[in-house]
């Protein structure tokens, strides 16, 4: 089963080859197309992808971002605040059920 995160599948595939071995190792990975593991197994390639892009190595040292834009990345915005919590708001509010004693917490952390 492929795992969100690429760097267990890498660990994985380390595993297979042995200290000593002289044999070439092959690794197949069967997945259905059309289900969660395909897009799981997508996902791992874009976020692979972008670890080697950002980052660059000795095979590819050029990389996807410029320094600006990877401080910018780790820039705090308003705490208060953001662009997601306001689209799902957007996509989601009339789907909101509301729980009293929820919004008096909220409202509770809103005077904090």
């Amino acid at each position: 089963d492929p795992s969100w995160n690429p760097a267990t599948d890498a660990q994985a595939v380390d595993r297979v080859f042995r200290i000593g071995q002289d044999k070439n190792v092959v690794i197949y990975r069967l997945i259905t197309c059309g289900t969660v593991e395909e897009k799981i197994y997508r996902r791992q390639i874009f976020k692979d992808s972008i670890t080697r892009q950002t980052t660059g190595n000795a095979k590819n040292p050029y990389r996807y971002f410029s320094k600006y834009e990877l401080k910018e990345l780790f820039t705090l915005d308003d705490p208060h605040s953001s662009t997601t919590q306001q689209q799902l708001e957007q996509m989601h509010s009339g789907q909101r059920l509301t729980d009293p004693s929820l919004d008096e917490h909220i409202a509770y952390l809103y005077s904090l």
